[in-house]
């Protein structure tokens, strides 16, 4: 009899564990709301998971991020079992079209309760909403047309990567949609690609730099000029295949640079 009654435990206790790892995953989340410095006036809101490394966040979309030394939010990737810090920055790409892997799948989250917002600390107050992502939408005529420009065989298109001196970051200006890249927070000298040749950009002088979006905006009617000129275009294949490049060479990749007007 005994031995029956340890049977029907031991089976009980089997149907609750088998039962309890087949209920969905429930994240207690309290949001963090962030300021992304790369971007003005960018915030965005993070949790994290109980099983997230030190210093590490996941976006509401389930993908991990944590801060440079200077502050900056980029994706991570996984090497191996380790999360390693990408040169993605936050808000510059739709981390679902590169091969950036989840750290939560929405899948495995089955309801979130949203608790009052504090902000993370080093970041101030809580922040106004977010304004749209710099990553936006592509135009459907761009996003329907082909590909034109082979600018993976281009040599002189190429050559910026190894200009590591003049060069840490790169992105794609709005109109036109170009590739352009820079070095720090206020080059010295800024390239444009115009379809043929990168088109040098300098700084006024070397005691007046100005940030990306200010330097280019004294130059954009020649560079929309010489883009134009050359039959350039850029489409979303290119953009997507130019983020990955652009990390690969070491190089942050920004996103979408729209000069001020």
């Amino acid at each position: 009899m005994r031995r029956q009654i340890r049977i029907a435990a031991a089976a009980l206790l089997l149907f609750l564990l088998s039962a309890r790892s087949a209920l969905p995953v429930t994240y207690v989340v309290e949001p963090l709301l962030v300021a992304q410095p790369a971007y003005e006036t960018m915030t965005f809101h993070l949790f994290r998971p109980y099983n997230t490394p030190p210093g590490w966040y996941v976006t509401f979309d389930g993908y991990p991020v944590t801060q440079t030394s200077n502050g900056v939010w980029v994706y991570g990737s996984y090497d191996g079992n380790k999360l390693t810090p990408t040169n993605y920055i936050v808000g510059s790409i739709v981390p679902q079209t590169l091969s950036l892997a989840p750290y939560v799948t929405l899948a495995e989250i089955s309801g979130l309760q949203i608790l009052p917002i504090k902000p993370l600390r080093g970041t101030g107050s809580a922040l106004p909403l977010p304004a749209p992502s710099p990553t936006g939408e592509t135009a459907p005529s761009e996003r329907s047309a082909a590909p034109r420009f082979p600018w993976t065989t281009d040599d002189h298109f190429l050559s910026i990567a190894s200009w590591q001196s003049l060069v840490d970051r790169m992105g794609l200006l709005d109109r036109p949609h170009v590739p352009v890249a820079w070095k720090g927070d206020t080059p010295s000298i800024l390239f444009v690609w115009t379809g043929r040749s990168w088109y040098k950009i300098p700084a006024p002088s070397e005691d007046l730099r100005l940030t990306p979006d200010r330097l280019l905006r004294r130059h954009l009617y020649t560079v929309t000029c010489l883009v134009h000129e050359n039959d350039s275009a850029w489409f979303e294949w290119d953009e997507t295949l130019l983020a990955d490049q652009a990390t690969r060479w070491g190089y942050l990749w920004m996103g979408k640079i729209v000069p001020i007007r």
